[in-house]
């Protein structure tokens, strides 16, 4: 009997998964077909749903035009990829079969999910339909980790309240919880805070207005809707480098307050790292114009934006950075954003900072005057500002949870995989792993053996440091990390390969072989963000490299789809030996294709400083 109107109770049941189970009856129900399921469900589900079986019927048949008019008139360009990319899907589950999982269904949207497919985590086929002239048409399809299908219920429902949701009777045994019982407890209440959170940037709003930073702003800024437009324009075109440099920043001057249709800060953030790119950064002798346009925009009310004016701009300007500009970053720290890359970026004048601290310490509010009186003592040298942050976060904290904490560690040690999930989320939320002490270690390795895979994957980011110290006394802790690095969950294994490098290659003074074993496995991972992670946090900053870790690193360079490849070149010009290198590089040199190219860029990059010295000049 077809289950209608579920309650929210069965579906939140369904994130925390048994891979094994789902399999099991993956197995039981080969042979039907499922749609006979469909018999009792609303006229619009079933409507729905037939699409769908007739759709996946001419595929299976390899009737594609059949399948192709079953698309949406606008997507029917489109479906013959789809169906190359249904194909491919479908070789590597060649025993499965569509089997309708739920179907969501509202006035002009459905979603038909299907039931679970064995391919890297336990996987779905989801199609997406839309309703017109009152025929279902299909606009897509896509694949999703089973543990995600739970918030498709609630975003379904949050957007179309009447929307009608029917679920397979098989559902249960597809997606059986974990056999755990609940602690009785309410996360939120235990995450609660009465007096309220300091919101972010309180401190620079503060300030803003006091020092009258939106007049400043504005002053360099035009408020011009056409000047967005014409900005905007600009930015996406090829050919932006062919304008003059006084034209390029008189466009973007005229239209950064209304960049992207209104002042988008992705928008602004994009034009600060391009102007870093190509008049600050690396560059001996930085742009007037381009420092100019930086100082200027670090007066916007946006938080995030000042910092990235900082990162990207301020805080590299090198020599260059004037009075005004060495005020104007004192101002900053004292707004609390980005003092940490401000400090570094301005060392050998913090003596020169110091006289913009004065205003600061008269005025009549305490937490500035105690924010002046901090800083003086980082620029004079007395106080190093990361570990006084983190003692005050820390501080701050445990004001605020430190009571709650063994609760806390409860939860994670008995609670559900749901509520462990909820438990590390708000853990996250608050950063409260800074309060994890020795107690949490082995729960912390419990949660690295729970099924569910966002917990494993929160586990090692939120508890690494903690883990690691114990890592180092304990071998158990590299096998659970082996065996983590094989996770069928492409996340997880990313946290892997970060705690792994981190761990026992990057700050270990004696590096483990079977951690660099771990990341050359993990450097042939099919999945882009693992390859890059085992890098970066492994193979390139081993100290002494192996001559197999250096081939490996040479066959990356080489790859076509190998985007960043300064990290790898780094690698190779420390801890590697150059003619083992020299060796494994030579065999692509000579190729007239893309792999012969990144090759004898890579090995100019690599060898510049002897190729340079061994040039001859005339």
């Amino acid at each position: 009997m077809a289950k209608f109107g579920v309650s929210m109770v069965i579906v939140s049941m369904l994130c925390s998964i048994w891979c094994e189970s789902v399999l099991s009856a993956v197995a039981e129900v080969e042979g039907e077909s499922g749609w006979e399921r469909l018999a009792g469900a609303p006229q619009e589900v079933q409507k729905a749903g037939r699409v769908v079986e007739k759709w996946f019927e001419a595929y299976l048949t390899d009737d594609s035009q059949r399948a192709k008019e079953m698309y949406h008139p606008t997507r029917r360009e489109q479906a013959g990829r789809n169906l190359q990319q249904l194909n491919k899907l479908l070789e590597v589950v060649n025993r499965w079969r569509f089997r309708p999982m739920v179907i969501m269904v509202s006035g002009a949207e459905s979603k038909v999910i299907s039931s679970p497919m064995d391919i890297s985590d336990a996987s779905v086929l989801i199609v997406h339909l839309r309703k017109e002239k009152g025929e279902w048409w299909i606009l897509y399809w896509s694949v999703d980790a089973l543990r995600q299908v739970p918030g498709f219920y609630p975003q379904f429902r949050r957007k179309y309240p009447k929307a009608v949701i029917w679920f397979d009777e098989k559902i249960d045994d597809w997606l059986k919880p974990l056999k755990k019982t609940e602690i009785d407890i309410d996360i939120a209440e235990l995450f609660s805070l009465p007096s309220g959170e300091k919101s972010i940037g309180t401190l620079h709003h503060k300030l803003r207005e006091v020092r009258g930073e939106q007049a400043t702003f504005e002053s360099y800024f035009p408020d011009s809707t056409f000047g967005g437009k014409i900005l905007d324009s600009w930015y996406k075109a090829d050919d932006k480098k062919s304008y003059s440099d006084e034209e390029i920043f008189t466009i973007i001057r005229n239209g950064f307050r209304r960049s992207g249709e209104g002042g988008k800060r992705q928008n602004k953030e994009n034009l600060i790292r391009w102007v870093a790119q190509h008049y600050i950064r690396g560059k001996e002798q930085k742009n007037r114009r381009a420092l100019r346009l930086m100082y200027y925009a670090s007066f916007d009310a946006d938080v995030e934006l000042v910092a990235s004016v900082v990162y990207h701009g301020l805080s590299v300007a090198g020599d260059q950075q004037d009075e005004k500009v060495l005020k104007r970053l004192v101002d900053i720290c004292m707004s609390d954003i980005s003092t940490g890359r401000i400090l570094w970026g301005t060392q050998g004048k913090h003596d020169k900072m110091l006289s913009y601290l004065n205003p600061y310490f008269v005025d009549s509010d305490r937490e500035i005057q105690g924010r002046a009186a901090i800083l003086e003592k980082v620029l004079k040298g007395e106080t190093d500002y990361a570990e006084w942050q983190r003692e005050q976060f820390k501080k701050e904290r445990r004001e605020q949870f430190g009571d709650r904490m063994g609760t806390i560690r409860e939860v994670l040690l008995k609670g559900s995989g749901i509520q462990r999930r909820e438990v590390f989320a708000q853990i996250k939320r608050y950063g409260l792993s800074v309060l994890f002490d020795k107690s949490f270690v082995e729960v912390l390795k419990l949660c690295l053996k729970d099924p569910d895979p966002v917990v494993k994957e929160m586990a090692i980011s939120l508890g690494g440091e903690l883990l690691c110290k114990a890592g180092l006394q304990n071998r158990e802790m590299m096998q659970l990390m082996s065996e983590l690095s094989k996770d069928s969950d492409s996340k997880v294994r990313k946290q892997a390969a970060i705690f792994v490098g981190s761990c026992w290659i990057c700050s270990a003074k004696q590096q483990e072989e079977q951690a660099i074993e771990i990341m050359l496995r993990l450097s042939k991972d099919n999945n882009l963000e693992v390859r890059n992670s085992a890098v970066y946090y492994g193979l390139s900053v081993a100290a002494d490299k192996s001559d197999e870790v250096i081939k490996r690193l040479v066959d990356m360079i080489v790859e076509p789809n190998q985007e960043d490849s300064g990290q790898i070149i780094r690698g190779l010009r420390t801890g590697a030996d150059k003619e083992k290198v020299r060796a494994h590089l030579q065999p692509f040199i000579g190729l007239r294709d893309l792999k012969g190219e990144r090759a004898r860029k890579a090995y100019f990059e690599i060898f510049k400083e002897e190729l340079e010295a061994e040039a001859v000049i005339f």
